[in-house]
């Protein structure tokens, strides 16, 4: 796919596309004061290459105590490994850990290893678990 590049023509390509990525309304509010009160990890599945540049582009990875990216650990979620390697990373128990994510199968696979799910619904899907339309709504309930 070319994702961890970012040269050449097809570079500009993707940077012009990686270019049009927003940040969610209100992440970069929760992320700096949930830093304050709690370990914070990514666990996204994305080229490095991609992830690399959006997480620099915004200036976040000073927010987060482990990153784990699918394209440098070769395992995507809901592979339950990505989870227990960051777990590990973190020094934590997963009955200790909050999961986020948009992602049904994600959210079940984190359930499994004994984390606490919330979903960040912001595409509006049904889910019967507990969810957040926003990382605002999030923020008054755990922050």
């Amino acid at each position: 796919m070319g994702g961890d590049r970012l040269s050449g023509r097809f570079g500009k390509i993707e940077k012009d596309y990686l270019d049009t990525i927003k940040l969610n309304d209100g992440f970069l509010d929760f992320i700096s004061t949930a830093k304050k009160k709690y370990k914070l990890a990514v666990i996204s599945n994305d080229s490095s290459g991609w992830s690399k540049y959006i997480r620099e582009k915004f200036d976040i990875n000073k927010y987060f105590d482990v990153i784990s990216i699918s394209g440098d650990l070769k395992i995507q979620k809901p592979d339950e490994r990505i989870f227990n390697l960051t777990i590990d990373k973190l020094k934590v128990k997963a009955e200790d850990c909050l999961y986020i994510d948009d992602r049904e199968g994600n959210l079940k696979a984190a359930e499994k290893l004994g984390m606490k799910t919330v979903m960040l619904n912001s595409r509006n899907v049904q889910y019967s678990g507990d969810a957040v339309n926003s990382f605002k709504e999030l923020a008054e309930r755990i922050l």
